[in-house]
């Protein structure tokens, strides 16, 4: 059997939230990507006014252009910031439940092996009084 490295097991926990986590980094790249446009926009200005082509329309079409990075930014920004969280949350909703799992278990194994010694503790006179040759250890003969 192959064992398992630490990050293919941790790996496997994140394996519900592949789908999120994988928008998440592409919506965190496109709002890095959107941070950029309104340097752009603004540089495109300072070029329309350096060349004396500077118009209104000009100047209000880069100045939506940088509306739209600086939009796609906070709206990038926003979505991958949330869909990080519920994936992480919903990650550790596994992971307590696993853990849960893992402590009912032990506990099942805990009760049923004080149960075993109790009846064992119980029996042991019994036994020994037939392993002795019938004499129990305080002198009474076995039932």
């Amino acid at each position: 059997m192959k064992e398992r490295t630490w990050l293919g097991i941790l790996l496997s926990f994140a394996a519900p939230c592949r789908g999120k986590m994988a928008a998440s980094v592409v919506l965190a790249i496109l709002s890095v990507a959107g941070g950029f446009v309104p340097y752009l926009g603004v540089y495109q200005i300072i070029r329309l006014f350096l060349e004396r082509q500077a118009d209104w329309d000009g100047i209000l079409f880069w100045c939506g252009v940088c509306l739209a990075g600086y939009a796609v930014k906070v709206a990038g920004y926003a979505l991958s910031t949330m869909l990080a969280h519920v994936s992480a949350y919903t990650i550790l909703e596994g992971l307590r439940l696993q853990a849960a799992v893992h402590a009912q278990a032990q506990q099942r194994v805990q009760d049923t092996a004080h149960r075993h010694r109790k009846q064992h503790a119980r029996n042991a006179p019994q036994a020994a009084a037939h392993r002795d040759g019938g004499q129990h250890p305080d002198g009474r003969q076995p039932n």
